[in-house]
């Protein structure tokens, strides 16, 4: 809770529109918590100029209250979960290699951060992974445009 202040970036999903994200700011702070249920009520301003959010729509909010220059993080699409143990896959000297992950805060926009298990500036495979094993011999493209 003394985290949260008004002017904070608020991401908004909408059940309605999936995959997209709206933004606004936090406008209003509640003066009561409920620290066993872990809530706190607040307003936020999302601009809909186009009127597309309507009342009674369901949805989910997040709230940056912090950011962390040096926090890691890779695309969604790079992780793979089985029985509560996540994974992704490190690219060195042409071959992959599994590594297990501890995840941090999802940072939305299919991003989300690692916590523990990959340090900075290490290649990971983003697609392709159920092709893929510890020790596969892989060859990285770097002549393929973006979305290809």
């Amino acid at each position: 809770m003394p985290a949260l202040r008004p002017g904070q970036g608020v991401r908004v999903s909408v059940d309605a529109f999936p995959g997209e994200t709206f933004t606004g700011q936090v406008s209003r702070i509640g003066s009561a918590a409920d620290p066993a249920a872990r809530s706190l009520a607040f307003e936020a301003l999302v601009p809909n100029a186009d009127h597309r959010i309507r009342p009674g729509f369901f949805g989910h909010g997040e709230v940056v209250v912090s950011r962390d220059e040096r926090a890691l993080a890779v695309p969604r699409a790079a992780l793979t979960s089985y029985a509560g143990v996540t994974k992704l896959f490190l690219i060195e000297d042409g071959v992959a290699r599994e590594r297990e992950v501890k995840l941090g805060v999802d940072l939305g926009d299919g991003w989300v951060e690692i916590a523990e298990g990959v340090s900075q500036g290490k290649q990971v495979a983003t697609s392709g992974l159920s092709k893929l094993a510890n020790g596969t011999q892989v060859v990285v493209r770097t002549d393929v445009p973006p979305g290809a």
